[in-house]
């Protein structure tokens, strides 16, 4: 029974990396497409996040070596790594539109400011 719970986590966790990593494959794309000012910031992002992809990656490979005593802490660990590159991935996703329909112009420009002055 332990088996099968260790097993179903494994595949939960295999398919929330495979869905991180293909959001940050559209990232990379939007980046692509970027301004050159802005590109070189969101690959910077890119490549924390292929980091952070990487490590759980690995942690999700240990979790999987048959025998692995300290199975409770291997799970805490991948827990720990996962919800960071989620944050991460979120946290990017959001830079991302941020960025994408906003001018400079339409920034500076806001009826407050101007009744301000």
């Amino acid at each position: 029974m332990e088996e099968k719970k260790k097993g179903a986590y494994q595949e939960k966790i295999g398919a929330q990396l495979k869905e991180l990593a293909a959001k940050i494959d559209v990232l990379a794309a939007k980046a692509e497409k970027a301004k050159a000012e802005t590109k070189v910031k969101y690959y910077e992002q890119i490549e924390g996040l292929r980091v952070k992809q990487e490590s759980a990656r690995r942690k999700l490979e240990s979790l999987k070596e048959p025998g692995s005593e300290a199975w409770d802490d291997l799970k805490k660990g991948m827990d720990s790594a996962l919800n960071d590159l989620k944050a991460a991935v979120q946290s990017a996703v959001s830079r991302f539109k941020e960025k994408e329909p906003s001018t400079p112009e339409k920034e500076d420009k806001t009826p407050s400011d101007e009744q301000t002055i």
